[in-house]
Parts: structure tokens; sequence; C-alpha cells
């Protein structure tokens, strides 16, 4: 391929490189040893006293540290944080013991732990949010919820993104060659994206390059448009060499394709607008903190559940992911499915507490596909329930437990314009107990999508059309 010009780099968008761990050892590292050093952007000083040291994080009290000798230990280091907690260093000098505390320090600064945040705000402190975990090597991922996986990445290191990367460059991507601004020849794609993390025109951090297609459109979903619309447009263009997902064979690539394409599709949900959700979640926060610098003022003899805001208790901040619903006396579904059969749901909630509910443009197709089989119910209302996956006796369970009910309405193959190549097995909503679900199982999984049986008569009659758009595994 040819060199791309240089009108193509300047329509490029922009990445940084990750500076190699090495680069950035005896950068990172700190010294602990003297009165005064900077932890992360905060000033950590040390006072010493007759009989130990205190510690003080931006002038806060932090840490009281006394000694005492314990025969054949040496000498015993006990410090007592702001909250009680307490940190012990046994048999070691008093330099050493310095640099202990203070490491303790660093690794609780390092979690922000919900009492430390709120001591530093009682005391007049807040703490700023651009400090992000940095992992060995090129890689980093900062959104991580598996601690296993994170055990197998060795060391970490915590920084501003600006301490770890390089200069921002232009990279012009065709198919799988890339183009790095400023280098003579290209590089294989899948080699330049482990070592580059994609940023915007004004060189904010948006995502790694090297996690898949769907997590990097996640996360640029709550950037503005302007900032990202060049990363979209190559992720589209990543999108497009993927083959259609009906014909994927591994499926949790066909997974995650289905998902981007949902994801992607920027929909809007004229039923819960994602800035009322935002919105609500703002009130909370504003709630939360006020009551959390009033009872800090009280000295720490408060216990976590006063520190939570019950949104029961706050009438005047509505959620809008909880509208009202008719009272109805049934037993819980899976209460209902466990004693009729024995096997419990691997899942049985409610839309609204499921992740994916949050990604507005998933909630908005889901909502297009179940308002038809749900009528009028609030669809953040609507149960969903799965059977364990790879279990045939849970599965044979949950699926003779609808169809020993009513047959109310037969549905088809449920398809929608956005999911290339996505089809369910024929669904169908069933009656029992009480309930009434929309039952199909697809690629992913088997799903009833349940809600307590209205008091009209449904249409028993099979109908005549295919839906045009239908409910899909992700919701």
């Amino acid at each position: 391929m040819n060199r791309p010009t240089a009108e193509e780099f300047a329509q490029a968008p922009l990445f940084k490189a990750y500076i190699p761990y090495e680069a950035v050892l005896d950068k990172a590292y700190t010294d602990y040893s003297g009165d005064k050093v900077v932890i992360q952007g905060y000033e950590l000083t040390r006072e010493d006293t007759e009989d130990g040291m205190r510690f003080f994080l931006e002038g806060v009290p932090l840490l009281d540290v006394v000694r005492s000798q314990v025969e054949g230990s040496g000498i015993t280091w006990r410090g007592t944080f702001y909250n009680d907690r307490t940190h012990v260093v046994l048999g070691v000098d008093e330099d050493i013991a310095r640099e202990r505390f203070a490491e303790e320090i660093e690794s609780l600064v390092t979690a922000r732990p919900d009492s430390l945040a709120f001591h530093m705000e009682a005391n007049g402190k807040t703490f700023k949010p651009e400090w992000v975990e940095m992992r060995e090597g090129y890689n980093y991922d900062d959104t991580s919820e598996d601690e296993e996986e994170d055990a197998d990445w060795g060391h970490k290191q915590i920084g501003p993104y600006e301490e770890r990367l390089g200069a921002p460059v232009r990279i012009v991507r065709k198919g799988f060659q890339a183009w790095v601004e400023g280098e003579e020849a290209p590089r294989p794609w899948g080699e330049v994206r482990e070592e580059h993390c994609r940023v915007c025109e004004e060189g904010y951090v948006l995502c790694p390059a090297s996690v898949s297609i769907l997590e990097q459109v996640h996360r640029m979903g709550s950037r503005p448009p302007e900032m990202v619309s060049r990363h979209r447009a190559d992720l589209k263009d990543l999108r497009a060499m993927i083959a259609d997902p009906g014909e994927l064979q591994d499926l949790s690539v066909r997974a995650n394709t289905h998902m981007f394409d949902m994801v992607d599709s920027d929909a809007k949900d004229p039923v819960v607008p994602q800035e009322a959700i935002i919105a609500y979640r703002q009130q909370l926060d504003e709630a939360g903190a006020e009551t959390r610098i009033r009872l800090a003022g009280h000295g720490d003899g408060f216990t976590d559940d006063d520190l939570r805001v019950h949104p029961e208790n706050l009438p005047e901040i509505v959620d809008p992911t909880n509208p009202p619903v008719p009272a109805h006396e049934l037993r819980p579904l899976d209460q209902i499915m466990r004693q009729s059969t024995g096997f419990e749901p691997a899942v049985c909630r409610e839309l609204r507490t499921m992740p994916t509910y949050f990604w507005e443009s998933i909630r908005a197709i889901g909502r297009e596909l179940l308002t038809p089989h749900i009528g009028e119910y609030p669809m953040e209302r609507i149960i969903c329930a799965q059977p364990p996956k790879g279990d045939q006796e849970a599965y044979t369970a949950f699926m003779c437990f609808w169809q020993e009910g009513e047959l109310v309405k037969e549905v088809g193959e449920i398809t929608h314009r956005l999911l290339r190549g996505y089809k369910t097995s024929p669904a169908a909503v069933w009656r029992r107990d009480g309930w009434d679900a929309l039952v199909f199982s697809d690629f992913n999984g088997t799903y009833a999508y349940a809600r307590p049986t209205p008091d009209y008569v449904h249409d028993l009659k099979r109908d005549g059309e295919q839906p045009e758009e239908a409910n899909d595994f992700t919701m």
C-alpha cells in the first residue's frame, strides 16, 4: 500500500503511545523517608512525636503512630487511622517504620475508600479524579471488574495519564496495516494497537486501542460526539471488516458484534431519556454529599448505613427507572419456579437493575421489541429470568414450567433491523401462576421476559405476520 498523504494524516484520529514500563520506573519511584512527600499530587507530611509520629495529608490529620517495646520482637509500631483502623509494623527501626506507614497511606489514597473521601471533605479537602491505574508494559485498563484477571497483570503503577503517555500522533489504518505519524513504514495494526490509546483532538484519553471495539465505543459513549467522531468512524470501519455475525461460529465474538451494532446505533429512548437518569444520579450524589459531610462533622460514631442515601427517604427525587405499577399479590417468579420444578433461575431480576439497561441505545431497542408483547406495562419493571447455562435439566425444567401453562400468543422468530444475522427460536407468550412471559432462546441462552398477568384478555390467535422488530438477548 502507498504511504498516506498529508491530507489523510490530517484527517486521521489521534493516539498516544504508552511509555515503556522501564522508562517510567525511576520516575515513578517515591522516597518515603523524608518528612514531606508528594503522593499522587497530594502532600503527605510527617510530624515526629515523643512516642511515635503523626501523618497529615494536605494538612488533614490521617494517622497517629506510637511505638512500644515488646520482649523478643523488638520495637512494635502501632498506627491508628482517622477511622480507628489500625496498622501494625513489627521489628523495624524508625526509618523503616516511617517508610512502611507512608506506603500504607499511599495504598489508602490509591484505593480512595468512601471513608477517606468523607474525612477529607469534612476538613475542606477533595480528591481530584485524574489519577488512574496503569499496568505493566503497554497495556492498561482502569475499568476491569475481574480481580483474577487483574492479578495476572503483575506490577501496578499509579499516576496521571500524561506521566505514562507520549506525545499525540495520528495513525492512518487501512485494513490491518497502520501508518504511525513520523514512522517511515507501515506496521501491523495488531502490533500498533497494543502500544497506543485513543485520544481526542484536545488530548484527553478516551480508551486503550487494544480492547474490543465494543468496549471502545462504550467508553466513548459519554463524550460529546465532536470529540470522538474520528475514532467512531475508525471503529465503524473495523466493524465493517467483520463478517455477518449470524455466520460467526465464535459465540463470544458474535455476541460482542451484535452488542456493538446496538451501542453504535445511538438509538434514543423517548420514555426514559439518558438525561433523566443522569439528572437523577446527580441529585442523589448531591444529597449524599450533604449527608456525608454533616455526619462526618459529628465524629466517627456513625455507621456505613448512616452514610447511605436511601431514595425512598427522598420522595422529592424521582427515579425515572422505577415507574409505578399496579399492586399485585403475587409470589415472586423465582420462588414459584423453584417450588414447581426444584430448579431456580440463574437470573431473575427487573430489567432496570441489569447493567445493559443503562446503555440508552440498548434500552431503546429493547423497548421497541418488548412493547408489542407486554402491553402498557412499564418495561423497567419486567422480570428477566434465565436458566443456568449448560445445565440440560435446568433448561428443560425452565421450558416445561412455561409450556405447561397457557399459550397466549405465538410470536415466531424475533429479528431486528439493526442486528444483521440475529434471530431467535420461535418465541411465544405463555401464562402461568399469575405471570405472562415472552419466552425464547437464541445462540447465547434462553430467556423469559415476564410481567404480572394483565386484567384484559389477550388475543389467542396466532399473529399472521412476522414482527418487523423484536427482542434481543442483551437486555
